[in-house]
């Protein structure tokens, strides 16, 4: 028996029956080479790969380069999802596909191309958030009645405090200071009393009724909508005057009763008193805004208390000899001939 480091074998001489062999030969599949085959005497069969070291032996014995990687990715032209579990994809940049198919589910990011923009679907599964165009908050409905609040009604909401960790809302309206001066945005999907949802403070509204006619009016592309001060939590497209509070809440970007769009911009209106150089205290009837000097202030004054006097009325009167003169009138009178005093 010869053993060698490419090959064992075993040959065997003599033993139970008849004959004898001549030779020994070896073959093998292609990706190798044999020497010394047939050994006929005494030898070694020595075997050798014949490949490099950029290939490979396939299943049939076959030599086989390895293919290069450059300009691929490891896994292309999948059937189905791809799961990674808990490890993290890194890239130095991610295309998207602009004809995306299927359903997007909650936690899904994927391209929109009607808004030329990415977008991604948020917690409960009925809001979509289009990146870099809309900002959303979750807040908790404490709106009294207690009502649940819907994306079809986008009812206009301020903070009225806190629960749970969130902001709590409550129905906005430009009454007064208080009901409007911390409107956040407009209701964007269902939210039932004590429960959490989105409401979006800015961005856009899609798939709803804006033509007005939830409101009693005439909506068109273009108009500005104001938070109402007569309806809690409506808007509207008239514009408060007197007592009324300005507050801008967006506009309408498409006039539809199915597909309409609102783009939410929340803008309060400033009372005097909120401007940062202005003092006013408890202000009276026919008091003016004065600017004072010495405090780099506006502040509001009496007259006197501005002039530092009383000023005279308008209209004052002088008696001669029991006759009275109007002085606002005519300064100019005749007082006769009396004599000497």
């Amino acid at each position: 028996m010869r053993i060698n480091r490419s090959l064992r074998a075993f040959i065997e001489t003599s033993g139970p029956g008849s004959g004898s062999v001549t030779s020994v030969g070896l073959s093998m599949p292609a990706a190798f080479s044999v020497a010394n085959s047939p050994v006929t005497a005494s030898g070694t069969l020595a075997v050798t790969a014949t490949g490099t070291s950029a290939q490979y032996i396939r299943g049939d014995g076959q030599l086989a380069t390895f293919p290069s990687l450059t300009g691929f990715v490891p896994y292309t032209g999948a059937t189905t999802n791809v799961n990674l579990g808990e490890f993290e994809i890194k890239a130095g940049q991610m295309t998207l596909d602009i004809t995306p198919t299927g359903t997007a589910a909650v936690a899904t990011t994927r391209w929109n191309d009607t808004n030329g923009v990415s977008e991604t679907t948020l917690k409960g599964g009925s809001v979509l958030i289009k990146n870099g165009i809309d900002l959303v908050a979750r807040v908790v409905n404490k709106v009294t009645p207690n009502t649940t609040l819907t994306k079809a009604g986008y009812a206009a909401v301020r903070v009225s405090g806190a629960q749970g960790q969130r902001l709590a809302v409550a129905y906005a309206q430009a009454n007064n200071d208080a009901n409007s001066a911390d409107t956040l945005g407009l209701v964007t999907e269902t939210i039932a009393t004590n429960q959490e949802g989105f409401i979006m403070t800015v961005g856009q509204i899609e798939d709803i009724n804006t033509t007005g006619s939830l409101q009693g009016e005439t909506w068109a592309d273009g108009d500005v909508l104001y938070l109402s001060p007569t309806t809690p939590g409506a808007i509207t497209k008239v514009k408060p005057t007197g007592n009324g509070h300005i507050v801008i809440i967006g506009y309408v970007e498409y006039a539809h009763a199915n597909h309409g769009k609102i783009y939410v911009k929340v803008m309060n209106g400033w009372e005097l008193d909120e401007l940062h150089d202005v003092a006013i205290v408890s202000p009276a009837n026919n008091e003016a805004l004065i600017y004072e000097s010495s405090t780099s202030l506006w502040k509001n004054k009496t007259i006197a208390s501005a002039l530092g006097y009383t000023p005279v009325p308008t209209t004052r009167t002088l008696t001669i000899n029991d006759v009275s003169y109007d002085l606002s009138a005519n300064r100019s009178w005749d007082v006769g001939d009396y004599g000497t005093w």
